[in-house]
Order: C-alpha cells, then sequence, then structure tokens
C-alpha cells in the first residue's frame, strides 16, 4: 500500500514547534526556531533540525507545540519533560540523515509510539493547509 506523504512547502504551512530528547544518548535538541518539519505521512516524518543531535537508529521523543510562548519562557529542555505540557508527544527512530547545508539535517523518522488518533488529526490538518497552498498555486500557475 502506497503512503500518501505530504511535503510541507512553505515555511507558514509548516510553523509547528518541535523540540525533541535523544533517549539514545540521553541529549536533548532545545532549538525550536530551527527545527521544521519537512514531509508527513501516516506512520512517519521528516525535520530540519542541526546536524550532530542524533545518530541513524537512534530513539528521539518529539515534542510538538502550536505556539513558543512555553518554550521561550524555559530556555531548555527540563529533565521532566513532562514539565513542558506539549500539544503533542511522539517516539520515533532515526531512519535516515540527510545532510542540508553545514549545520543543518534531515531526519527521516519512523514512528514508535504516538496516539494514533492524535497524530491522524496532525496529519489531517497539515493536509488541509497544503490543499490551500497547492490550490493557489494552481490557480496563479506558481
Amino acid at each position: 500500500m502506497k503512503k500518501n506523504r505530504m511535503m510541507l512547502i512553505s515555511k507558514e504551512s509548516s510553523r509547528e514547534y518541535v523540540v525533541f530528547h535523544n533517549l539514545t544518548s540521553s541529549s536533548s535538541c532545545f532549538n525550536y526556531e530551527n527545527n521544521r518539519l519537512r514531509q508527513l505521512d501516516e506512520t512517519s516524518f521528516s525535520l530540519i533540525c542541526p546536524k550532530n543531535m542524533c545518530a541513524l537508529g537512534h530513539e528521539l521523543e518529539f515534542h510538538f507545540f502550536e505556539q513558543n510562548k512555553r518554550l521561550e519562557l524555559m530556555k531548555k529542555m527540563p529533565e521532566n519533560r513532562v514539565l513542558l505540557s506539549a500539544n503533542m508527544m511522539v517516539t520515533g527512530k532515526v531512519e535516515s540523515i540527510h545532510k542540508v547545508d553545514e549545520q543543518l539535517v534531515e531526519l527521516n523518522i519512523s514512528l514508535l509510539l504516538y496516539d494514533k488518533n492524535q497524530w491522524d488529526t496532525y496529519y489531517k490538518k497539515y493536509g488541509w493547509k497544503q490543499e490551500k497552498v497547492n490550490y493557489l498555486f494552481d490557480k496563479f500557475k506558481i
């Protein structure tokens, strides 16, 4: 069965704040301004983030936020990640890493632990936003 992989082409369409904790190495990436979703599907996603935050096969715990206000107040990843009070939390495995430039990489993540209903709602939300972008591209032949 072919997956419906959605590319998030506009920076605004992927304006979600994401931080993650590397469960394998016990390190964290709280760089929410530079972490950016790139693609989504029903059981995986890709994320642009700073390089050297993880390696192939590492398990990561991702925290998704619709706004960055809480993150700005915290300044760093709390030891007790429950305090993040994220809109959504998923655990995934790094399946591949691709260099974007000298500072950034794209991680391809397969979901391991997640609330399927919550992820499906999230996926549909971005599908709707992407349909609007596609409509504008078609309408104005951009």
